[in-house]
């Protein structure tokens, strides 16, 4: 079983069978160097009305998909994926973006648009010299992943799992503790974080509910 952030898609769905329910929501955000906090960038559309900030996505990501997808109906979205494109702005990594955004400069500034959780996490490690800001609603999600064809039984108790551990409230107990109160940048810091605790904690709660039953 895969246990990360790892989004839903229809390509993955040829590969893997995912897990239902989620075990997160998420939305899009702009990460961002704190000295660019007062700009008039808003949302990803935002990004399109002006040429002073560059910007970029992870390369085949599910943030490039949304915003290619959503260019289909919508001008500014498709403008948005034409100019990455052409700036050489569609990166390799998580880690290349939030790169880019520290070695930016106010004469030359960068943005980097991802999942809200994950830009969220990194605006919260030290230096601490990084913020978010809204990207848009996208409703993306994160959602435990198997092979295909597993067993009817085995895929049924981790959807009851994943229940239980929503309805319990469990779910949030764990992003507060791994996202908020892991903060580097507050004076709720925690001394140790990984970008993947969360989602080994659920894997963790998922497992023992299983052999908790028997399975």
């Amino acid at each position: 079983m895969a246990a990360a952030p790892l989004t839903k898609t229809t390509l993955r769905e040829s590969a893997v069978t995912f897990i239902d329910p989620a075990f997160m929501i998420f939305d899009l955000a702009i990460l961002m160097d704190k000295r660019d906090k007062s700009s008039d960038i808003r949302s990803i559309v935002d990004l399109v009305k002006q040429d002073k900030i560059k910007y970029g996505v992870v390369h085949g990501g599910s943030t490039a998909d949304y915003i290619a997808f959503m260019g289909h109906s919508d001008t500014d979205y498709r403008s948005l994926m034409s100019i990455m494109t052409e700036q050489n702005n569609l990166l390799a990594s998580v880690d290349e973006g939030v790169r880019r955004v520290r070695r930016s400069t106010r004469s030359q500034p960068f943005v980097f648009i991802g999942e809200k959780q994950m830009m969220e996490y990194h605006a919260s490690r030290r230096p601490c010299d990084l913020t978010t800001v809204h990207g848009s609603d996208h409703a993306g999600e994160y959602h435990l992943a198997v092979r295909k064809n597993i067993d009817a039984q085995i895929k049924e108790k981790l959807a009851e799992g994943l229940n239980k551990l929503n309805q319990t409230g469990r779910l949030t107990q764990l992003y507060d503790r791994w996202w908020t109160y892991s903060s580097q940048c507050s004076s709720q810091s925690s001394a140790a974080s990984t970008s993947v605790a969360v989602v080994t904690a659920v894997f963790l709660s998922v497992l023992s509910i299983i052999l908790s039953r028997g399975q």
